[in-house]
């Protein structure tokens, strides 16, 4: 069972991690302890890239449903075929 080190009494704490709350650590005890333990760093993670940011905000079932709540806009307006589409149709005319 893992310690409960919340729990324990200031006197019993420095008496378990074998230390002097005036004194601190002496140099032998920290070099002991760097090698038994290792030193205490976190390890950093890779910042996320834009695109994964960017995608990220979809990724919520409320996005989603106000994505299926628009309208799809006319081809003619959207821009969707800028090519010509026949006689009256509005596109494009080389």
């Amino acid at each position: 069972m893992p310690e409960k080190w919340h729990l324990l009494s200031g006197g019993d704490l420095v008496r378990r991690l074998e230390t002097d709350t005036s004194k601190g650590l002496s140099l032998a005890d920290e070099s002991r302890r760097l090698k038994e333990f290792s030193p205490n760093r976190l390890t950093e993670k890779e910042p996320p890239s834009a695109l994964f940011l960017f995608l990220e905000q979809f990724n919520n079932f409320i996005a989603w449903l106000l994505i299926a709540e628009l309208p799809p806009p006319p081809l003619e307006e959207a821009g969707a075929f800028p090519f010509p589409l026949g006689e009256g149709s509005g596109g494009w005319r080389g």
